[in-house]
């Protein structure tokens, strides 16, 4: 453990890492942007596009790929939702504290900036609510290109716990053997599709 524990100053453990990637399948730049929400935006009280959801019986092969589809949008509004209640982040804020996260803590603004998506002055604007809350610090990397580097990883410990029970709920009352036979099919119908898309 690197820093004072006393400050909430510390490295991220590989444990600590991998979970965060398990709770945001961050593959491309954020859908802030394409939400809409952008740095000071706020998460939706209710999916818009819920109507791409119908609630009609789904079983076999029928609607498998809409329900894919529904559990990834409810899972992150769901997500949005907790952590602007909890911790009055949204959606862009927690996703730069995710990114700097799994990142190892730090990251050139220019990849952040890539990353997530946002036009620069919605990423100044959310890493500047991030310094005052604490939270992170630009320092001066080499050459001259700034680094947003997490200063407090209490906030990260907070999110995670947050997170995680945020999951137990989400998958109380469903066995191990079930989730563990559902993720192995879903595995299999991504090798499908990550080959379709060679």
């Amino acid at each position: 453990m690197n820093g004072n524990p006393e400050d909430g100053k510390r490295a991220l453990t590989q444990q600590e890492i991998d979970y965060l990637l398990d709770i945001y399948p961050f593959d491309t730049p954020r859908d802030a942007t394409r939400a809409g929400l952008g740095c000071q935006g706020r998460p939706r009280t209710t999916p818009v596009d819920a109507r791409y959801f119908p609630r009609r019986k789904r079983e076999g092969r029928t609607g498998f790929g809409l329900s894919v589809a529904e559990a990834s949008a409810l899972w992150h509004l769901l997500l949005d939702r907790l952590f602007l209640r909890e911790m009055d982040l949204g959606p862009a804020q927690w996703v730069i504290l995710w990114l700097l996260a799994v990142q190892g803590g730090e990251l050139r603004l220019a990849n952040l900036e890539e990353a997530c998506g946002l036009a620069r002055e919605e990423l100044a604007a959310a890493l500047a609510a991030l310094e005052g809350r604490g939270f992170v610090r630009t320092l001066d990397g080499d050459g001259g290109d700034p680094v947003a580097a997490i200063s407090d990883f209490s906030a990260i410990q907070r999110l995670i716990a947050l997170s995680m029970a945020f999951r137990d709920r989400m998958l109380q009352g469903i066995g191990e053997a079930e989730i563990t036979a559902a993720h192995a099919t879903l595995l299999k119908v991504i090798g499908n599709l990550r080959e379709e898309a060679e």
